[in-house]
């Protein structure tokens, strides 16, 4: 069975691929700053009650196009919680899609997406009522030229103590942190 985190992570890096490789004509070596998410893995903190995988960090660097971006998954029982950290042209287009946006709000019986401002932030939620699951992606930096973002996704955990734990960060640290 899979995570909620390893498809999260999947996805994240094949959609960064794609966009790195397609904006780059091509791939490029990877230049000696390939440990730039290591400065990010400190900023996993341990959460009470669940465990946790390592921290793992990944750079790329494809014809001048970059990301760099670290993870870290938890369990309790049945939930399931991930953390990302991301900066690079994948977090620009997340910041220029939501910024985009404006305020929206979409609800129904299944499904609530919204841009929304958490801790004066903007911030991306998606949660699917049914499931118990969803992600909140929190715009650390907008600027699609510099953008950092925070992603948690979850499943078998209630949205507010999905939010809750995803408050537990020090986002102001996060976007200071990323390269």
């Amino acid at each position: 069975m899979r995570t909620i985190s390893g498809h999260l992570k999947t996805a994240v890096f094949a959609v960064c691929c794609t966009l790195l490789i397609t904006a780059a004509g091509g791939i490029a070596a990877a230049p000696a700053a390939a440990a730039a998410y290591d400065a990010l893995l400190p900023l996993f903190i341990d959460l009470p009650g669940w465990n946790a995988e390592p921290a793992e960090g990944m750079a790329m660097d494809m014809g001048g196009s970059s990301m760099v971006s670290a993870t870290r998954e938890y369990r309790r029982g049945e939930a399931q919680f991930s953390a990302v950290m991301m900066t690079g042209q994948q977090a620009g287009a997340m910041a220029a899609t939501v910024t985009s946006q404006g305020k929206m709000k979409i609800e129904t019986s299944e499904v609530y997406m919204a841009v929304e401002t958490i801790a004066g932030f903007p911030a991306y939620v998606v949660r699917n009522k049914q499931e118990q699951s969803g992600s909140i992606t929190i715009l650390l930096d907008t600027n699609p030229d510099s953008a950092r973002v925070f992603t948690v996704g979850y499943e078998h955990l209630d949205a507010d103590e999905a939010l809750t734990l995803a408050k537990k960060f020090d986002w102001p640290q996060i976007k200071k942190t990323l390269p």
